[in-house]
C-alpha cells in the first residue's frame, strides 16, 4: 500500500544519501583521481554486503517484506554504480 511506497522510497533516498555522503568523503581525502575513484568502488562493494546478507535471511525465514526492501537497496546500488561508470568512462 502507500504505507509501504513511502518507506520503499524513503529507503531509496537514505541508499543515494549514503553514498552521496561516501562519495564526498572520498573527495575530501587526499585521494585524488583514480585513487579516490578506488576508495568510493570499496565503499559500494562492501556496504551493500549487509544488504545481501539481510536479504538472503529474510529468504530463509519466508519474509517476502525483508526481502523487497533489500533487494530495493541492492538495486539502487547497482543502478549508482552503472552511473558512475558511465560518467568516469567519459573523463
Amino acid at each position: 500500500g502507500r504505507l509501504d511506497e513511502a518507506v520503499f522510497e524513503k529507503t531509496r533516498a537514505n541508499v543515494y544519501g549514503a553514498f552521496r555522503t561516501v562519495l564526498l568523503a572520498a573527495g575530501h581525502t587526499r585521494a585524488q583521481g583514480e585513487e579516490a575513484r578506488r576508495f568510493f568502488m570499496e565503499r559500494l562493494e562492501q556496504i551493500p554486503k549487509r544488504w545481501s546478507e539481510a536479504y538472503e535471511e529474510g529468504k530463509r525465514h519466508g519474509d517476502i517484506a525483508r526481502m523487497a526492501l533489500e533487494s530495493m537497496k541492492l538495486d539502487t546500488v547497482r543502478k549508482i554504480r552503472e552511473k558512475l561508470r558511465q560518467v568516469w568512462e567519459q573523463e
